[in-house]
Formats: C-alpha cells, structure tokens, sequence
C-alpha cells in the first residue's frame, strides 16, 4: 500500500487513483483522472483562449438586449406623451369652440390653438387633427360641444411610419346665457 510520505513509484499510484499530495497534510483529489473532485480550492482549469470571455459574452447580451428594449422605452414614452397632448388638447380647444361668438371665428381659433398646442407638446402640427361636432347649432346656447383629437404617434428615428393613432375626447357645454 502506497502513503502519502512515501516516494518512488508511490506517487504514480497515487495519480491514476487521482489523488496528488499536498504538502505535509496528506492526500487530496486532483481533479484530473476518474471523476476526482477538487477539494483544494482549485476549479476547472480553462484553456488560455477562453480568458475573459464571459466579459466579452455579458456584452454581447447586453447590447443585444438593452438596445432593442431602450428602443422600445422611448417609443412608448412617445405613445405616452401623444396621449397626454391629445387629452389635453381636447379639453382646451372645447372650452375655445363653446366661448368663440361665431362660427367663423371659432374655426379660425381652433385652428390657431391646434398648431400652437401641437407645437408646444413637442408633436408634429401635421400628425395632429381635430374634428368639432355640435347637437346644436353652435355656437349657440346649451349646446353640447364634443372635439376630438386624433395624434399619429411615430416611430423614434423613422418619422415616416406611424405606430399608433392615439385619440381623446372632450365634451363642453356652451352657456345657456351667453
């Protein structure tokens, strides 16, 4: 029987059992040989192309993922602030339609108070529309007006095509007195 302090052939022995000696503390598994384990703290040794690779792999995934998904962050931040201006923008060009004193006035305002809120939302004046229905004559008294606001919201760096049509909805009442 071979030990761990002898010498010689002693040592071969232990190799092909893949044990290997460890200084004056006796015997541990190599890791090499018939399914040894590494009980010293040593792991898998790794070929000297493969240093810093995963390094290289965590980059790789992560551009790969984070690119497309910051992609699509900002274009439903712009989905978002489509729908906000869109609100908003019903709920002001109703309160103008039912205070203009004419109909001719009212459309020249709308107009004016579209382009300007568009612009002031960061939204194309183009992709923009409004469309005023009354059940009444307006303006007139007590009638109901309801404007609503169309937005095309396009994609971020591709201007010419539009991902979403956001559309909102507000309805005012014009006063019964004036």
């Amino acid at each position: 029987m071979t030990t761990a302090r002898g010498g010689g052939r002693g040592g071969l022995a232990l190799r092909a059992h893949g044990l290997r000696r460890h200084g004056r503390s006796g015997l541990v598994a190599s890791g090499h040989g018939h399914g040894g384990f590494a009980a010293s703290g040593h792991g898998r040794r790794r070929a000297a192309g493969e240093r810093g690779s995963a390094i290289v792999e965590f980059i790789g995934v992560g551009v790969l993922l984070g690119v497309p998904l910051f992609y699509l962050v900002i274009a439903l931040a712009g989905v978002h602030a489509a729908a906000l201006g869109a609100a908003s923008m019903a709920q002001h060009l109703a309160a103008i339609q039912v205070r203009s004193p004419d109909a001719g006035s009212a459309a020249e305002r709308l107009e004016l108070a579209r382009v300007e809120m568009a612009r002031a939302g960061g939204l194309d004046p183009a992709r923009v529309h409004a469309a005023v229905s009354c059940d009444r004559p307006c303006p007139g008294p007590s009638a109901r007006v309801t404007v609503t606001v169309t937005v095309s919201v396009a994609l971020p760096l591709l201007p010419a095509v539009a991902v979403a049509r956001v559309e909102s909805r507000a309805t005012a009442i014009t006063p019964r007195f004036g």
